[in-house]
């Protein structure tokens, strides 16, 4: 790893874990009922992954689970599912485990964008008015948000290691995701709207959009 790309993960760890703090003081509370459903999705979807021609990594859909729990959870819970996701990820039938710096770097990302896309939506839910096309709108920024923040830093620290080009990693890797991205939103949105009547309904029904988005990965990496 060249230096740069040392000082640029290294900045990336400690943001993420400054952030990751202050989002679970500002929100400290548990959701018994639905957090071991919410952590079993995120580490079966996390398995679901799909190996990167050309580069060290995989993708897999589960920041489709990761969105939908940054809706229907506290910080605490949102960030507990996404480290278990994250863990199985990395380690699950891996022919090479990632270094510890790696392991840092991919947690402090995803959590940077985690609590950068729940801080907008709160923030643009408490500004706009309840119902019509504002609320869908919403949901769909912070799923922007999540995509451009989480990609833009892994094509960074690519770039960085590898020396290759930030518009050729980024077009390879993650911008044909970005469909799938938009729908986590909407789907976002709707686990918002339905309420919290049924808990486990509303997560059931994220699994057939995510083994969607796995077999679409897998059918553009064969070709």
């Amino acid at each position: 790893m060249t230096p740069q790309a040392r000082i640029y993960v290294w900045f990336t760890v400690l943001t993420g874990l400054s952030l990751a703090i202050i989002a679970v003081a500002s929100e400290w509370r548990v959701e018994p009922m639905d957090l071991p459903l919410y952590v079993s999705l995120s580490m079966i979807t996390a398995s679901w992954k799909v190996r990167l021609p050309g580069l060290k990594g995989s993708i897999s859909p589960h920041f489709l689970v990761v969105l939908a729990g940054l809706v229907q959870l506290p910080m605490i819970g949102a960030l507990a599912g996404l480290f278990a996701g994250i863990g199985v990820q990395m380690l699950w039938n891996s022919k090479r485990r990632p270094s510890g710096e790696q392991a840092l770097f991919n947690m402090a990302s995803l959590t940077i964008a985690a609590v950068s896309a729940k801080w907008i939506l709160t923030s643009l839910l408490t500004v706009l008015p309840p119902g019509g096309v504002g609320y869908p709108l919403a949901f769909l920024v912070a799923a922007c948000a999540y995509f451009l923040l989480n990609t833009l830093q892994v094509s960074c620290v690519i770039c960085l290691v590898e020396g290759r080009r930030m518009t050729v990693v980024f077009d390879l890797c993650h911008s044909w995701a970005f469909p799938y991205y938009a729908a986590g939103g909407v789907l976002g949105w709707w686990l918002s709207a339905a309420g919290n009547p049924m808990h486990w309904l509303p997560w059931l029904c994220v699994m057939p959009l995510a083994y969607l988005g796995h077999r679409y990965y897998r059918v553009l990496v064969l070709r």
